[in-house]
């Protein structure tokens, strides 16, 4: 693109609207002055971009969270062949895994359960990953994201299998349907 004369840039510049004006004229940095005009200024004081917020944790795997606006992503991996996508918002997730013969592949997009909410959220709730995204991300989520920070959640899963063990049957139900995490890890 740099060796186009800016005339024809200027032509090609002039059919776009002025958010994307603006960002074809940063990105032709050679001829970043014929491109970005006064009229482009006031535009993107008026209709900010926003910049990415990136948070990253290496707890038990390398998690990375992205925001872009009202966009937000979860990546997830442990090895370098597995990923996962987990969008918060809609609540989906999707396993991208790669082969050597066939390059990238999505291996499972699925709407997210309450498993695996809860599988997310106990991966996350040692992090303070999710601090300042709450406004887009879904209800159910938070909700499940909320109850796994309890304290009653920091036992281990045997003690509390423990516990139901002791309880009646009614009592279990009762239990488990008292918060939403304890239902996403004992189906």
């Amino acid at each position: 693109m740099q060796q186009l004369p800016y005339e024809l840039l200027q032509l090609i510049s002039g059919n776009l609207l002025p958010r994307y004006q603006c960002r074809f004229a940063i990105v032709n940095k050679f001829h970043y002055k014929y491109l970005y005009t006064p009229l482009l200024k006031w535009h993107a004081k008026r209709a900010l971009i926003p910049i990415p917020q990136h948070k990253w944790s290496m707890q038990n795997s390398y998690i990375s969270l992205i925001q872009i606006d009202k966009y937000l992503a979860i990546y997830e991996t442990y090895d370098s062949e597995y990923l996962r996508v987990h969008n918060p918002i809609h609540r989906y997730v999707n396993i991208l895994y790669y082969s050597e013969e066939n390059g990238i592949h999505t291996h499972l997009s699925q709407h997210m359960c309450k498993s695996n909410m809860a599988f997310l959220c106990s991966i996350i709730k040692d992090t303070e990953m999710l601090n300042g995204c709450y406004k887009y991300i879904h209800r159910k989520f938070i909700w499940m994201y909320i109850n796994s920070r309890h304290k009653l959640m920091s036992m281990s899963e045997e003690i509390i299998d423990n516990i139901l063990k002791y309880l009646h049957f009614v009592d279990v139900e009762n239990f488990l349907r008292s918060n939403i995490y304890i239902e996403g890890i004992h189906p």
